[in-house]
C-alpha cells in the first residue's frame, strides 16, 4: 500500500510541475518572440482541467498517465474548431500579458526609456552584424 500511495504522489506532483514549466516556458517563448503551437496550448488547458478534476473528485493520480495522452489527442482536435482557437488565443493572450514591460520609468527625467540592454543598431566591440534574409 505505501508503494501505490507513494507513485500517486509522485505522479501527481510531476503532473503539476509538467504543467507550470510548460505554462513559464509558453510565457517566455512570448516575451521573447519565439513561436508557439497553438494545438499544445490547448493540451496543456486540458491537461489542467484533468489534474483540476483528479483534485477535486479525489481520483486515483495514476489516472493522469493516459488522461496526459488523452490531452494530446483531444487538444489536437479542439484547436480545429473555432472555439478551441479562441480559447488557445485567449490563454495566449494572458500569457502575453504577464510578461515584463518593455519601457521602464525613469526616476530623474519622468520619461520612459526603453530597457533593451543590448542595443541592436551599432555593436560596442566593433562586431559586424549579420544582415538578416529571408522573411526575418
Amino acid at each position: 500500500m505505501a508503494i501505490l500511495a507513494i507513485a500517486e504522489k509522485t505522479t501527481l506532483i510531476v503532473a503539476i510541475l509538467l504543467v507550470a514549466w510548460s505554462a513559464l516556458s509558453f510565457r517566455y517563448a512570448i516575451a521573447n518572440g519565439g513561436s508557439i503551437f497553438p494545438a499544445s496550448m490547448t493540451t496543456l488547458i486540458f491537461f489542467s482541467i484533468a489534474i483540476a478534476v483528479i483534485s477535486i473528485f479525489h481520483f486515483s493520480p495514476l489516472h493522469l498517465i493516459w488522461l496526459l495522452f488523452l490531452s494530446f489527442v483531444i487538444g489536437f482536435v479542439a484547436i480545429m474548431f473555432p472555439l478551441g482557437q479562441q480559447v488557445a488565443i485567449g490563454f495566449l493572450a494572458l500569457l502575453a500579458m504577464t510578461g515584463s514591460q518593455d519601457t521602464t520609468q525613469d526616476e530623474d527625467d519622468g520619461e520612459k526609456k526603453e530597457s533593451n540592454p543590448i542595443p541592436f543598431d551599432k555593436p560596442k566591440s566593433g562586431i559586424k552584424l549579420p544582415k538578416s534574409r529571408g522573411f526575418g
